[in-house]
């Protein structure tokens, strides 16, 4: 604060007194002016904080966030504050994500609990990530690892073996080597990383769930010793060869979507499969997925399918097999099985009749040729997903005459599927 005497006042030509007491109105109006944005700031984000977590998001105004020293919070998210300098001091926070925040230091980070970080950014310029892993070091407790965007990154740093979770997704890595060192890590996503050599992986026989997807792989043999899998990621890579698959039989989850497979004999064997995508693969024969009994979720979606006979003994199943080329829909006739079915975009179907049961809670058709839908079970309304208010008036004025009411069904999947496409 600015203090004078009244000699001090005497002395001062009566110009220099007048600028001194507009420097002063000025720097207590910018200090009282930026105390009440601050201020406001707070208290708007202490609103925002749900189930101990606080989430900042598209403000470059925003620099110093010792704020949150304060917030009883155990998460903290900040994204796309590309200004924001992280210096905290909070012993309750144990997962923080700085994301597209152009963070280059974790150096004035002192959080003793912290148990999760994630930090992405594609701008980060040349050694940040390797910057970044240095300061990791600190995190004592720390579990929890996502470094993605960071290229140049350097794994000859000593390893925190108590890591259990690593993601270090588009870092342009070649060599992992130095990965084999963290023994209870088990689960690691290697994405987006094109020049990977994956030999190490034999020896990582600890991992439950890995993310190879995008990696530019064409063989996989050295993934046979990973017995523990239980979710695998292989899509969009260059494979044709899954036979090493068949030895990893805890598998529950498995993606090999946008791969150019020769066929999927080995997935016989997987008969934890829970989920599995074979999206984009050159599919034609999946008779190899009928002893599957256990699949949830089935995604064959733009393949060159024809018959889907060898899935019917599948039993509650999500099936997603748009855009094939499937000749004849009617095998599902007095089929109960499915929960859920997606055929859009087929060539040539022939859908005079499908029988639809009360667990069929969703059918999804482009299909021009679809004249009779009937309905084995009176309870259709409420099974049926098709979420249209004038359907229940359609319903009630139907008696024995369905044509009305698959007239107008037909014409509910024709705008919905318009608008899809819009």
């Amino acid at each position: 604060m600015l203090q004078f005497s009244s000699q001090q006042c005497h002395n001062i030509p009566n110009s220099n007194i007048f600028l001194h007491i507009l420097f002063f109105t000025t720097y207590l109006f910018i200090t009282l002016h930026n105390y009440n944005g601050r201020t406001k700031l707070i208290d708007e984000l202490k609103n925002q904080i749900e189930n101990n977590a606080l989430k900042i998001q598209c403000n470059d105004d925003l620099q110093n966030i010792e704020f949150v020293n304060d917030f009883n919070i155990e998460e903290l998210q900040i994204v796309c504050c590309k200004n924001v300098i992280p210096k905290l001091n909070n012993p309750r926070i144990k997962k923080i994500s700085l994301n597209y925040c152009r963070i280059n230091s974790l150096s004035e980070l002192e959080l003793p609990n912290l148990e999760e970080l994630q930090i992405k950014d594609y701008s980060a310029g040349y050694n940040v990530g390797n910057i970044i892993l240095q300061g990791v070091g600190e995190f004592q407790k720390l579990k929890d690892l996502s470094l993605y965007g960071y290229s140049y990154l350097n794994l000859e740093l000593s390893p925190i073996i108590q890591f259990t979770k690593l993601e270090l997704g588009a870092c342009d890595l070649s060599k992992i080597q130095q990965l084999t060192q963290f023994t209870i890590l088990t689960n690691l996503n290697l994405a987006k990383n094109p020049n990977i050599d994956i030999t190490p992986l034999a020896q990582m026989v600890h991992l439950t769930a890995l993310d190879l997807s995008e990696c530019s792989l064409n063989n996989v043999n050295v993934l046979k010793t990973l017995i523990s899998l239980n979710d695998l990621d292989l899509s969009t890579n260059d494979i044709m060869d899954i036979s090493p698959l068949q030895f990893l039989v805890q598998l529950k989850e498995l993606s090999l979507s946008l791969n150019p497979l020769i066929n999927i004999c080995p997935l016989q064997h997987l008969k934890q499969l829970t989920v599995l995508h074979l999206t984009e693969c050159y599919l034609v024969d999946i008779t190899y997925l009928k002893p599957l009994s256990n699949l949830k979720e089935l995604y064959l979606g733009h393949n060159k399918i024809i018959y889907l006979e060898p899935l019917l003994e599948l039993k509650q199943i999500y099936l997603n097999a748009e855009c094939n080329q499937i000749l004849d829909v009617s095998i599902l006739k007095d089929h109960l099985q499915f929960s859920s079915f997606r055929i859009n975009g087929q060539k040539q179907p022939n859908a005079a009749e499908i029988e639809v049961a009360n667990n069929l809670r969703d059918i999804n058709a482009q299909i021009t040729s679809l004249r009779r839908i009937r309905t084995m079970h009176s309870s259709l309304k409420s099974k049926m997903a098709l979420q249209r208010k004038k359907a229940d008036d359609c319903l009630r004025r139907i008696s024995s005459n369905y044509t009305l009411f698959i007239e107008y069904v037909a014409l509910l999947f024709q705008q919905s599927s318009n608008r899809d496409i819009q």
